[in-house]
């Protein structure tokens, strides 16, 4: 008489190795990163990028956690679609390379996003720069806190994804 086959689950084993892998880190330490990281390099002189003047009397504020009762609500959605298609740059999206970088963006009390920093990077240079410029054709209700009016940054992640029919 021969012996039933043994069965196992080949997802099981993919799962054990990722909770084990969370666990790894967790134990070893690894401290979560806390602020943004801009790994996006400058653009060489050869191109050329459309970039708010920054002004020289007041450096631009960290992103930091901002007390909110209402988050701000974006307002302009047909534009940042708008955007989304201009800026996703021609030969990543021909080639069918999307991403998705994470991006701090600060919103004034007016509504207009007047800062933007890279947290996440996608792996593309230049998919980070687009995100940045979608990121500052944004435009929100702002937050409040309380019935206070406040500017806030929020984290966005700014996907560009290739959609076929």
């Amino acid at each position: 008489m021969t012996a039933p086959a043994r069965t196992f689950s080949i997802l099981a084993i993919p799962a054990v190795l990722v909770i084990g892998a969370v666990v790894f880190v967790g134990a070893c330490g690894v401290p979560l990163p806390t602020e943004p990281v801009n790994d996006v390099s400058e653009p060489s002189a050869d191109v050329a990028v459309d970039e708010p003047s920054v002004s020289a009397e007041a450096p631009a504020p960290e992103p930091h956690f901002t007390p909110m009762t209402v988050r701000p609500v974006l307002t302009n959605a047909a534009v940042v679609g708008d955007a989304l298609l201009a800026e996703y740059p021609p030969l990543l999206r021909d080639a069918g390379i999307g991403g998705a970088p994470v991006v701090w963006i600060h919103i004034a009390t007016t509504g207009e996003v007047d800062d933007a920093h890279v947290f996440e990077s996608s792996g593309f240079e230049a998919l980070d720069r687009a995100a940045l410029n979608v990121a500052r054709a944004m435009t929100f209700n702002p937050a409040m806190n309380g019935d206070v009016v406040t500017d806030a940054w929020v984290q966005i992640p700014i996907r560009f994804a290739v959609v076929t029919n």
